[in-house]
């Protein structure tokens, strides 16, 4: 199904995870031993079964665009935990993946890195005491003109820009976000740069459900569609 991808197009599939039970042991033994300590590390039964079908459900997605059996699928992880296939005929897919609460989202692609964040909005945080110790200067003077809701949604809205680019540079939290500065007006799309860094990102956000923020970064400053996957079940 490599004819159906392209790289100035990004599929977004979902996974609905409202009801998520148990699963036997033929599904645990489709993980990595990695993702099986991942697993076991987390102690809430449901988030760990959330954890396990998200890992099932991504073999699944990439074993049919890449024609075969999803045990079969060479997943392995980077030492910031980006999942890449480890087989040098199938490096020009490019995929990430995110979760939060009861939805995950998969982005694919061909060729250009990609990174997708997906947070649940939760609106008992302390925003700006968390905006002082991650955002820019920049971009915590942009938050102080809000308050409440519009507060809460402004905050996310930065956090899945930075979240998806740091995913798609597969360099996990290891950066400093206050060192990165994201677009804050709310555009369909957006680009992104780091000083004394090659290559610019584009991004866009996505609209998934109500209560959540979603971004998506891709590399390259080339325009692209994203174009949205029927619906997994839960």
């Amino acid at each position: 199904m490599i004819s159906s991808l392209s790289s100035n197009v990004v599929i977004i599939h979902r996974l609905n995870l409202t009801h998520v039970g148990s699963f036997d042991d033929s599904v645990w033994q489709q993980l990595t031993g990695e993702e099986q300590r991942r697993a076991k590390r987390l102690r809430v039964a449901s988030a760990q079964n959330q954890f396990v079908l998200t890992r099932t459900w991504l073999r699944s997605v990439l074993a049919n665009y890449c024609e075969l059996r999803a045990i079969d699928i060479p997943l392995a992880y980077s030492n910031h935990g980006k999942p890449h296939l480890d087989h040098p005929e199938l490096s020009r897919f490019q995929f990430n993946l995110t979760h939060s609460r009861d939805i995950a989202l998969l982005a694919i692609t061909l060729d250009r890195p990609v990174g997708i964040d997906l947070e649940w909005i939760d609106p008992k945080r302390d925003f700006q005491a968390l905006a002082s110790r991650y955002y820019s200067p920049k971009e915590q003077a942009w938050l102080k003109q809000f308050e409440d809701d519009k507060l809460s949604d402004e905050f996310y809205h930065i956090w899945v820009r930075k979240e998806a680019w740091l995913k798609a540079m597969g360099k996990g939290i290891t950066m400093a976000l206050e060192a990165m500065d994201v677009e804050m007006q709310n555009a369909p799309t957006f680009t992104l740069s780091l000083p004394n860094t090659d290559g610019h990102w584009s991004g866009c956000d996505l609209q998934v459900a109500s209560a959540y923020q979603a971004s998506l970064v891709l590399f390259g400053d080339t325009p692209f569609q994203v174009s949205m996957a029927p619906s997994h079940p839960d």
